[in-house]
């Protein structure tokens, strides 16, 4: 099948990718209450005020590549060494880096909340995507260029939201891998949305309604090197899934 070769594919790439430019918006760092129950300092007033002021896209960029960030620090406790374009993350810089997430993510919790957001719960199908989309480097956009999903449903608390994507029976692959899951947020009416195998890579779009725009963020080229093949940026640009959405089942 065309996923499975996709799957084997882009998992190479994005590993080699994310090895190279581990979170290249590090320097540009947001942050929330995390759930890992560790205590988080009072919020910063200034990254609040700079948070309220940002576009609600680079905000959700921001958060979500801090909550990563934590996650990368707690492997680091483990003993594995992690490098970044800010440095290595080791065992001894762990619990610093960990810190400093933190605080920047409850800063953006508390500026995404202050700004509000759409509630995007509910069961979505495709209502168009461009073939474009197909030369993405995204394994869940060439998906839906080549129909082989069959729903996509949000699942939201607060302006956290995991979106669960279904293939089709068609497609062959459903008992193989039973749902496409990703993560994202919702800022106002905008929602950032991480790509399931490159942390790097990050999608924006904008609730309308009933429908749901999304498109890859151009700045995933900044850290994608040209030996493992990124998208190009044409590609990028004229790439947009529409999805609908549809009563639930």
């Amino acid at each position: 099948m065309i996923l499975r070769t996709l799957f084997s594919q882009w998992c190479f790439i994005a590993f080699a990718a994310i090895m190279v430019s581990t979170l290249a918006y590090a320097g540009t760092q947001a942050e929330a209450d995390d759930a890992s129950g560790t205590e988080v300092q009072d919020v910063d007033p200034e990254l609040v005020a700079a948070a309220l002021k940002s576009s609600p896209e680079g905000l959700g960029v921001s958060f979500l590549v801090n909550r990563y960030m934590i996650k990368l620090a707690d492997l680091a406790t483990e003993g594995i060494q992690i490098q970044t374009p800010e440095g290595v993350i080791d065992k001894r810089s762990a619990t610093v880096k960990k810190r400093e997430s933190e605080r920047r993510l409850h800063a953006y919790r508390q500026a995404i909340l202050q700004r509000g957001f759409d509630d995007l719960s509910g069961v979505y199908r495709i209502a168009s995507v461009t073939p474009s989309c197909a030369d993405s480097r995204s394994l869940w956009l060439s998906g839906a260029v080549e129909g082989i999903f069959e729903k996509f449903e949000f699942s939201q608390r607060s302006f956290e939201f995991a979106l669960s994507i279904t293939p089709t029976i068609e497609s062959g692959i459903k008992d193989d891998i039973g749902t496409l899951d990703l993560e994202g947020v919702v800022v106002e009416s905008n929602l950032v949305i991480e790509d399931p195998i490159n942390s790097d890579y990050f999608l924006e779009g904008e609730s309308l309604g009933e429908r749901i725009e999304i498109r890859p963020r151009l700045d995933v080229l900044k850290g994608w090197p040209s030996w493992a093949s990124p998208p190009k940026k044409r590609d990028l640009k004229n790439c947009k899934l529409v999805l609908e959405r549809h009563e639930s089942e």
